[in-house]
This record gives structure tokens, sequence and C-alpha cells, in this order.
């Protein structure tokens, strides 16, 4: 869920749930500060479910919720930095 990103401070440091955040509605990220608890607690749900049909942000959600996951399964908090986040984020190879 969105809300189990926001309460995450990590997502601060990873483009893909920041744009994640940005893309539902860019005037209320601004208009919040990109303050993910804030922005959930006003974005309209009709935003969410259209957000929800979104190919681009479907996958930047599903990105941000195994960072999200895997930070929570290492018990040092410092094992959460943004260079050990960016070294286990999936990557997708072109051929």
């Amino acid at each position: 869920m969105l809300t189990d990103i926001s309460e995450n401070l990590w997502w601060s440091w990873q483009l893909d749930a920041r744009e994640l955040f940005h893309r539902i509605d860019r005037r209320l990220w601004e208009a919040t500060r990109h303050n993910a608890v804030q922005f959930l607690r006003q974005v309209s749900p009709d935003r969410l479910e259209e957000h929800a049909q979104d190919p681009i942000s479907l996958e930047r959600y599903e990105t941000a919720r195994r960072c999200t996951a895997h930070c929570r399964s290492i018990p040092a908090a410092s094992a959460c930095s943004p260079a050990t986040i960016a070294r286990k984020r999936p990557t997708s190879v072109s051929r």
C-alpha cells in the first residue's frame, strides 16, 4: 500500500517512489512540500483509482513496494542507505 511506502523515509531517496507520488497529483505533491503522509491524507480517491490502472504508476509502485519490503527485512537501518538501495534496485535489460 502507498501508506506503507509513505511511512518509511527511504522513499525520499528513491526517484521511483518520489515520482510515484508526483505522478498521481503534481500540484498536491508540491502543495504538501513532498510530504508523502500529508499527500495521502489529501489526495482524491479518484486520482488514486486512475493511477491504479496506469502501467507506469503500477511499475513505480511495484519497485517502491519491493524496496520497502527489502528495507524492512534488514536489521540495521544503515543498510537502507541510498547507496545500498540503489544496488538492490531491480534493473531491466534490453536486448
